[in-house]
């Protein structure tokens, strides 16, 4: 994928994948960029789940860098393929100034349709909704979780 670029008022931003050869040199400023979208997890995923989906090319890290400084902001997505179609699944998003890149969002919408997906999804907290719905998303589903690691009610 070709390097996009978003110019604003206060700065210009890049956008790309990060495929696995460019990993190790990325790693250190996503590693801790991504801890807490994975902290919020619940143990779903971690850091090296994601490192290694990378690697392996089942999963897609996204980098958004504020001029030519350090990564402010990622991505991370996978393709989930269903008997009859495939979904792009955003796995995780975090940083810095989300409303300032948020337009991002249609490079990977391009890369999945490309890449055969019929949707993009995201399992998210309820306060990205309100960013995602003006980028063309609705609520489809509610997830609701229960631990199972403590007294059963």
């Amino acid at each position: 994928m070709e390097q996009a670029r978003i110019e604003t008022a206060e700065a210009i931003y890049f956008f790309s994948g990060i495929g696995r050869q460019d990993l190790h040199t990325a790693w250190p400023y996503i590693h801790d960029m991504l801890q807490p979208a994975v902290e919020r997890e619940a143990g779903d995923m971690s850091l090296q789940d994601i490192f290694i989906g990378v690697k392996a090319q089942t999963m897609q890290l996204w980098a958004v860098c504020k001029g030519m400084e350090a990564i402010v902001a990622c991505a991370v997505t996978e393709i989930l393929k269903y008997e009859h179609h495939s979904v792009c699944r955003i796995v995780a998003v975090s940083g810095d100034g989300i409303h300032e890149w948020k337009g991002f969002e249609k490079y990977i919408a391009e890369w999945a349709s490309d890449a055969g997906c019929l949707r993009i999804e995201a399992i998210c907290r309820p306060g990205f909704k309100r960013i995602a719905e003006p980028l063309g998303y609705k609520q489809t589903h509610i997830i609701i979780s229960k631990d199972l690691r403590g007294p059963l009610h």
